[in-house]
């Protein structure tokens, strides 16, 4: 890695190990722990696995998380300088075409998916299952690194955990993209990552959950 958004330098090996928890984290929903990171790299030896690990999250590419093991997660720049870095080869042949089924807001809901075209997405976004692409609408997710006429390459599925961004309908008409938190009794909140925005807060049987964000590509008008 350079520096050129600013994110400091890595190690070859630092960087291997980066893109591994990146594209485990996409194919599982849930990063790697220390001891599958080994396996992977052939070191036998944990503390090697930790000094890899607590060198990213000091150079601010990793964070750690609560549960156990698997107790780190890539921070918001280290995702969006991926992204970033993905865009610059997308001219070479690890490229797959995703349908664009429309736009979703990243504000207050608006019109569910359009007629589909497609669009170019880096292989390295896309894990298991069926995948697709929406333009976001809106800056309610800003925080996130997801702003207005970014493309989402959505990963297909009907359940998230609590935490992950989703694509979801309301009202059955609708599609937004927010953070998917249940609540007691039953409702649903689905969070904004920007403070002018207020939690949609809905019953449970209100909410379809479409996809889960898998990545961000950033369109740049250079005309």
């Amino acid at each position: 890695f350079d520096t050129v958004y600013g994110m400091k330098t890595l190690s070859k090996r630092q960087k291997e190990v980066l893109d591994y928890i990146h594209a485990y984290t996409l194919e599982h929903d849930y990063p790697p722990s220390y001891r599958e990171i080994g396996e992977h790299f052939g070191l036998s030896s944990a503390a090697t696995v930790a000094q890899h690990v607590n060198a990213l999250q000091t150079k601010g590419y990793l964070e750690k998380q609560w549960n156990g093991s698997r107790s780190v997660s890539l921070t918001r720049g280290a995702k969006s300088h991926i992204t970033k870095r993905a865009k610059a080869v997308t001219g070479g042949s690890n490229v797959v075409e995703l349908e664009l089924l429309g736009k979703v807001a990243a504000g207050t809901p608006i019109d569910a998916l359009e007629n589909p075209e497609s669009v170019s997405v880096p292989q390295e976004m896309i894990g298991r299952g069926k995948h697709y692409a929406l333009e976001v609408q809106g800056d309610s997710m800003i925080e996130d690194a997801i702003c207005d006429g970014d493309i989402l390459v959505v990963a297909s599925r009907e359940s998230a955990r609590p935490g992950q961004t989703v694509v979801a309908l309301v009202d059955g008409e609708s599609a937004t993209v927010k953070r998917y938190r249940p609540e007691p009794g039953g409702w649903i909140s689905l969070e904004p990552a920007n403070e002018k925005y207020k939690p949609i807060r809905v019953r449970g049987d209100q909410v379809q959950i479409r996809g889960i964000v898998a990545g961000v590509i950033r369109r740049y008008n250079v005309n």
